[in-house]
């Protein structure tokens, strides 16, 4: 599960795959658009890590929403440990110099860690992949994600996916997550496919998203044609 809120006791443990001593890199980002981006994944392989081990039918949403600081992400992971689902949820905002654009750098808020940075490094309608680093002293620890929009997808893809995270300097060993025999959440009703039905909760963050982009639009009324292109990526249909 993409697990983003640290604790001292869990990153005292830095014995997991992907801690190495050194600074977190930069990974260049693709672009990011709402339409593509916002919504339900699924982890299909990742670098393994404290937490994670055994864990299964791991899903993140990810929303965009806006408060007095600005734009931000906010994702709620969810993953089930054999007994019961368990979620997570944390906010990430893109750096200063860069929220005028629609690249998909973003920091996430945390305790007791810093330069937490997130990095999508490639999406598609289909797929993603996100790459993760976090510092605690001297100390980092790398993590990855190969997301798609569907439980079982075609896994011909993974390697490519794998030779681009390589291609951008990340070396890790990616694991296929299990999606095997995953109960379903107390709120969500799935069909014959394995895919969870929108809730109330899903539809109030497509209204959210609408509401967005018209206000988005309405900011930037003067018409310049390089900020309207801005808010179509980010929140139109």
């Amino acid at each position: 599960m993409i697990k983003f809120v640290f604790s001292l006791t869990v990153l005292c443990q830095l014995a997991s795959a992907g801690t190495s001593e050194g600074s977190c890199p930069y990974v260049s980002p693709v672009h990011v658009s709402e339409k593509l981006f916002a919504g339900r994944w699924y982890e299909v392989k990742r670098a393994e890590k404290f937490g994670d081990m055994g864990e299964k039918c791991s899903y993140v949403d990810y929303h965009f929403a806006k408060d007095e600081q600005g734009w931000y992400l906010f994702m709620n992971s969810t993953g089930y440990n054999g007994v019961e689902y368990k979620t997570t949820e944390a906010v990430a905002r893109q750096p200063r110099e860069l929220q005028r654009t629609a690249l998909g750098a973003f920091v996430v808020q945390s305790y007791g860690a810093s330069n937490n940075n997130l990095y999508v490094a490639y999406l598609d309608n289909k797929f993603a992949l996100l790459y993760f680093c976090y510092e605690v002293g001297v100390m980092k620890t790398d993590l990855a994600w190969i997301l798609s929009r569907e439980r079982f997808p075609d896994p011909r893809v993974y390697p490519t996916l794998e030779r681009t995270l390589m291609n951008k300097g990340v070396i890790l060993p990616l694991f296929d997550v299990n999606h095997i025999d995953c109960a379903v959440p107390n709120d969500k009703t799935q069909d014959s496919n394995g895919a969870v039905a929108e809730t109330e909760r899903d539809l109030d963050i497509k209204r959210e998203r609408d509401r967005l982009f018209r206000e988005c639009l309405n900011q930037f009324s003067n018409g310049d044609s390089t900020y309207m292109l801005y808010c179509y990526r980010n929140y139109h249909d």
